[in-house]
């Protein structure tokens, strides 16, 4: 009995007794992973009270049941909910990580970086966003699919880095669908 394996990610081919066999392999698909990046603090000068100087961050609801509903699989990082965690495992606030800067550079360095190995990052920003800036750089530095949302629509960064760019929310639910890569 005499085996020999060539292998490609789509099929393998054996050489049994000198004769081919060819067996299909069932690639595993893996979920896709989603950084929700957007605006939060914007061009508010400090962060007090998260409910009150923060933007509307309602669009993470929405973004995440459009990204569900097309993608049903995916996993989904949304960066506020990260950095809420990771302060309630300290006992705090994000209003108390906000007066620490080695927090405050600590948790936006791991962010930036999430966001540079997730598959997708989908960035919104009806005003410009310094954090969701450096987010979608280095997702695309790292070769990821970045898109957007935003009106901004002679941003130079948004022009240089985004793959597509949906004009709003509505734009983004009725259109997210033709832009998911396959796996």
């Amino acid at each position: 009995f005499w085996l020999k394996r060539l292998s490609s990610p789509i099929h393998t081919l054996h050489l049994v007794n000198h004769r081919p066999l060819l067996l299909i392999m069932a690639v595993a698909k893996q979920p896709l992973t989603y950084f929700i990046s957007g605006v939060m603090l914007g061009n508010t000068a400090q962060l007090q009270n998260a409910d009150k100087d923060m933007a509307s961050q309602d669009y993470r609801k929405r973004m995440l049941e459009i990204i569900k509903r097309e993608d049903p699989d995916a996993n989904v990082i949304d960066p506020l909910e990260f950095v809420k965690a990771r302060a309630a495992e300290r006992g705090m606030t994000i209003e108390d990580f906000n007066l620490d800067t080695d927090m405050v550079r600590e948790n936006l360095f791991k962010v930036v970086e999430l966001a540079a190995e997730s598959d997708v990052v989908i960035s919104n920003l009806p005003v410009a966003s310094m954090g969701s800036a450096a987010e979608i750089w280095e997702a695309r530095k790292a070769g990821k699919l970045v898109l957007t949302i935003s009106p901004l629509k002679d941003n130079w960064l948004l022009r240089s880095v985004t793959s597509y760019n949906f004009t709003d929310l509505d734009d983004f639910d009725a259109n997210f669908k033709q832009h998911i890569p396959s796996r």
